[in-house]
């Protein structure tokens, strides 16, 4: 006779035996997953870089991909927001495949704002993230203007219409002038009332309306009057020349190659009067240069190779000079222009090359020329390491290649160029290790950028 406690004790048998059976297949279930010989896969090992170089519309960035984890990484670079933390669903670079360390550059961006970015790796694993870095764009620039400019070593110097004076690049040794031995990116203001520039090795020169001529530079990190009734200036590698209003030429600095003209080797801190009857100067790398009043050319100076250390007479028939660190343009009175020297051996290579006619303006720098003819078409040829010539490469070009319109006046620097197009803005290409192009970066860039500056 079946009992109701029987039934309770079938009941426990019953769910007991379920529970065992249950017990038993999740066993099975679990040692079968874990004796399988596939490896469980990780994604990739990525880690974000600091921003640099962030301008109010650009910035640089970029990361590290340590390891794929198991699965090829096809696609890395940066993603950036507003909100943190930021995602590939946001903005992004993409930036190669694999391992290594990247760089990104980012662009769209908008003045003043705050940005989160990181690094990211994709795989078939999925998308790995580096770590959150931020960054805060640069207030909106307004386009530099300017009326004259001038190319030193590694720096730069520009004159604004209101005759306030602005310079940026190198600074180790004051030649900007603005009281500090800082670098700077873009341009900052020196002074004001001035009405010429030079721009030279370690050295700056100006002008002021009133004809006053101030020095900086060389361990001196702000303008010091040196004379007065003065009208031209020029600047070279470590000299300097200045021509005063009655055509009397005066010269100091180094003294090394004859550069000073003056019959000796012994520098000079201030400037000694030279010689009268000169019209227009020019100064180069221990070479120095000049037009008298009735046309003829003349040079002084040299290298380790052969020096004068007084003018020479070189040609007849000029009216203009235009001294590179080398070599130096001269504007005959018939408007041809002539380009004379060597990139060594200047008084060996006198034998002045013909350009031709029709030129605006023209400049010399370390290894490379600029000319604007006068429908203002810039033209450049020479050394291109760091991209000087503006034409998109870093191929040397030994004849002019046409760089683009809308140009009026141009300056060159040892490896890096400037130009002011009819409007007056600034533009500028070359080398950059120095800040010497004033657009905020340390970038070289190959062609013409336009220059900007943020507004007090």
């Amino acid at each position: 006779m079946i009992t109701v406690s029987s039934l309770h004790s079938l009941r426990k048998e019953k769910i007991f035996l379920v529970c065992r059976v249950l017990i038993l297949g999740l066993s099975i279930i679990l040692a079968t997953g874990c004796s399988s010989d596939e490896p469980i896969r990780e994604g990739p090992t990525v880690s974000t870089s600091a921003v640099s170089d962030f301008t109010d519309v650009t910035a640089i960035g970029g990361g590290n991909v340590t390891a794929e984890g198991g699965s090829e990484v096809t696609v890395r670079g940066v993603c950036w927001s507003t909100v943190t933390p930021p995602t590939i669903s946001d903005s992004k670079t993409t930036d190669g495949t694999g391992t290594g360390i990247f760089n990104s550059s980012i662009t769209g961006l908008v003045a003043n704002t705050t940005y989160f970015i990181r690094a990211y790796a994709t795989s078939e694993v999925g998308t790995a993230y580096g770590n959150v870095e931020s960054f805060t764009t640069q207030p909106a620039f307004e386009p530099f203007t300017a009326v004259a400019i001038s190319g030193g070593w590694k720096h730069s110097l520009a004159l604004r219409a209101d005759g306030t004076l602005w310079a940026w690049g190198s600074n180790e040794y004051g030649q900007l002038g603005d009281g500090t031995n800082v670098n700077r990116a873009s341009p900052v203001q020196i002074g004001s009332d001035f009405a010429a520039i030079a721009a030279g090795g370690t050295h700056s020169l100006g002008i002021k309306t009133d004809g006053t001529l101030w020095e900086w530079g060389n361990d001196i990190a702000t303008p010091e009057k040196v004379g007065s009734g003065f009208g031209t200036i020029a600047a070279g590698k470590d000299h300097s020349l200045a021509l005063r209003t009655d055509g009397v030429l005066w010269t100091w600095g180094n003294n090394a190659y004859g550069q000073l003209g003056d019959g000796t080797y012994t520098a000079k801190a201030k400037p000694a009067e030279l010689d009268p009857g000169y019209k227009a100067i020019g100064a180069g790398d221990g070479l120095s240069f000049a037009v008298k009043t009735d046309g003829s050319l003349w040079a002084w100076g040299g290298d380790e190779f052969d020096i004068r250390a007084e003018p020479e007479q070189i040609d007849i028939g000029y009216t203009k000079i235009a001294a590179g660190w080398y070599r130096a343009f001269a504007l005959k009175t018939d408007g041809k222009l002539w380009d004379w020297g060597g990139q060594s051996k200047f008084w060996a290579q006198l034998d002045g090359e013909e350009i031709g006619s029709g030129y605006e303006a023209y400049a010399k720098g370390g290894g490379h020329a600029l000319v604007v003819k006068t429908d203002g078409s810039l033209w450049a040829w020479g050394m291109n390491g760091g991209g000087q010539l503006g034409d998109g490469t870093n191929v040397d070009s030994a004849s002019p290649v046409q760089i683009g319109p809308g140009y009026a006046t141009i300056a060159a620097g040892e490896g890096h160029s400037l130009a002011l197009k009819t409007d007056g803005t600034l533009w500028a290409w070359g080398r950059n290790d120095n800040r010497q192009l004033g657009d905020g970066t340390l970038v070289n860039k190959n062609t013409p950028e336009q220059i900007r500056f943020l507004q007090p």
